[in-house]
């Protein structure tokens, strides 16, 4: 897939243009577009069959008792769809968590987070490898009261197969998720789940320090479409948000 790059914002209609993954965020309201190159061959990639957004007063928190501790990692199933029956989906690790980690039991997702953030010529970094996903450094410090996090990552891709959030579109309200980081442990509730084509976005999704304590979770998702260059890129996103319990 090449080395992903974007370009990032450098004033009020700044944009990120991603070469596998595009992000653009205008100030102002946010104009998001998130995309992933596909071949010819691909139709579409998954998304939610439905969208939600709950208070977060209004969605219990998933499992009660300690956060879980930092440790070599349990043996999670083999990531697939979170289970319509809230008694089947998952919501405690297979084990002690593994530091530097992103962690959702009711998919199987125990996948490694790539600290990534801007290179020398303004570019955004993303893994390589699907089945890791980034973790934007200009979130709010993962130990702070307060800000916004923001973690991205590929659904898919033609010779690596499913990425670490392609079933990110089956979790529910409440879904337990996982964020360790420099031997800290946050554990979140998800609260929403956004799909945007091209549409206005809130600041939220890149608010960074301040703000709201939250959580956002990004891939790309929808039918196959022509980038201005003819390539095959998604249309859509599919956005999480998940607060902490």
């Amino acid at each position: 897939m090449g080395r992903h790059t974007a370009a990032r914002p450098s004033g009020p209609s700044g944009s990120i243009l991603i070469i596998v993954i595009t992000l653009v965020l205008l100030s102002g309201g946010g104009f998001l577009v998130f995309r992933g190159l596909q071949p010819e061959a691909a139709a579409s990639a998954p998304v939610p069959k439905s969208t939600f957004g709950l208070s977060p007063d209004g969605v219990g928190d998933p499992v009660a008792g300690p956060v879980p501790l930092i440790g070599a990692g349990g043996k999670p199933r083999k990531p697939g769809p979170a289970s319509a029956d809230p008694a089947q989906r998952a919501q405690i690790p297979f084990g002690p968590l593994p530091d530097n980690h992103l962690v959702i039991p009711a998919i199987g997702v125990e996948t490694t987070l790539d600290p990534l953030g801007v290179a020398g010529d303004g570019s955004l970094l993303l893994p390589r490898d699907v089945s890791q996903v980034t973790y934007w450094t200009g979130s709010s410090p993962i130990y702070a009261p307060d800000g916004g996090i923001l973690v991205a990552g590929h659904v898919d891709n033609a010779n690596q197969g499913e990425g670490a959030l392609y079933w990110m579109h089956t979790l529910y309200p409440g879904d337990a998720v996982y964020l360790t980081q420099g031997g800290v442990v946050t554990r979140w509730k998800i609260t929403r789940m956004e799909r945007f084509v091209k549409q206005a976005l809130p600041e939220w999704a890149f608010q960074g320090a301040g703000g709201p304590r939250e959580l956002h979770i990004v891939t790309c998702g929808g039918e196959v479409v022509k980038d201005a260059q003819g390539r095959g890129t998604y249309l859509e996103n599919v956005v999480v948000t998940a607060v902490p319990f």
